[in-house]
C-alpha cells in the first residue's frame, strides 16, 4: 500500500512521523471482492526503527472499509508491519541484529519500547534462548 507524509514533529525524546495511506484499497480479506465502500480512518501508532540515538514513532492514519459484497468491515493493513505487532519489520530486524551486541535496555531506550518488548521479540524468534546460552 502507497503512503504519503504529511508532516514530522519533536515530541519530547521522540520524532513523530505523521502517515496517510494512500493508493488503490486492497480487496475485502473475506470474500476476495473489490465491490467495497469507504467506512471512515483510524490512527494507529507504529514504532520505527530510531533515527540519530532518538525513538521514530509512526502515526499512520489507516482507511476503514466495508464489502458491500458480505458486510464485513475491515481496515487496510501497512506494509512492513506485522499484523500482531506495533513496529515496523524492520525495527524488528534492527533489534535482532543489536541484541547480540548490547544491552536490553540500550536498545529499549534507543527504540522507545520496553525491554519486556524486546525480550518477547527476541523469545518469538528464538534469539533469546540462544543469547543466555552464550
Amino acid at each position: 500500500m502507497p503512503a504519503i507524509a504529511i508532516g514530522k514533529t519533536e515530541e519530547g525524546d521522540k520524532t513523530v512521523l505523521h502517515v496517510e495511506m494512500t493508493g488503490d484499497p486492497t480487496p475485502c480479506p473475506s470474500c476476495g471482492s473489490s465491490e467495497i465502500v469507504g467506512f471512515g480512518k483510524r490512527t494507529q501508532s507504529v514504532a520505527d526503527i530510531p533515527e540519530n540515538g532518538k525513538p521514530v514513532v509512526l502515526q499512520v492514519i489507516t482507511r476503514r472499509f466495508r464489502c458491500k459484497n458480505c458486510g464485513r468491515s475491515f481496515y487496510e493493513s501497512v506494509e512492513g508491519v506485522g499484523s500482531n505487532r506495533r513496529m515496523t519489520d524492520r525495527l524488528a530486524d534492527w533489534i535482532r541484529s543489536e541484541a547480540p551486541l548490547r544491552r536490553f535496555t540500550e536498545i529499549a531506550t534507543e527504540s522507545g519500547l520496553s525491554e519486556g518488548t524486546i525480550r518477547a521479540l527476541l523469545r518469538a524468534g528464538g534469539d533469546y534462548e540462544r543469547r543466555k546460552r552464550e
